[in-house]
């Protein structure tokens, strides 16, 4: 039985917090990129992607993730931050090399500081 994925969108300029729910595939790769297309975008500098409802991740959300990520990045010029991700989570984005695409980090106060609230 699969459980439903969700996505949690909340702006307070100048930032964009993400938090995905449940498996991090295909579903909610889609649910995701549909969500950050209804954002407005103005006025934002930084989008920090919360993980922490979003234990396992499999290449297709990666996949959904850096399509996205590079669209915040190149059309909007807007800082990626991830965080709050699991063990799996973590190794799988060391493999894809995601840390190219933004930068880890533990918790969601960490990546504000790094950036500068």
């Amino acid at each position: 039985m699969n459980k439903p994925v969700e996505c949690h969108i909340r702006v307070d300029p100048p930032w964009l917090m993400i938090n995905p729910v449940g498996y991090f595939a295909e579903a909610l790769g889609k649910k995701l990129t549909e969500s950050v297309k209804a954002v407005n975008l103005q006025g934002l500098k930084y989008v920090i992607f919360d993980f922490s409802e979003a234990p396992v991740v499999n290449s297709n959300g990666l996949a959904a993730l850096i399509d996205i990520c590079e669209n915040l990045q190149d059309t909007h010029h807007l800082e990626i931050g991830f965080c709050k991700m699991s063990n799996l989570v973590l190794e799988a984005f060391q493999i894809a090399g995601m840390n190219q695409v933004g930068t880890l980090f533990a918790t969601v106060e960490e990546a504000k500081a790094y950036f500068g609230s």
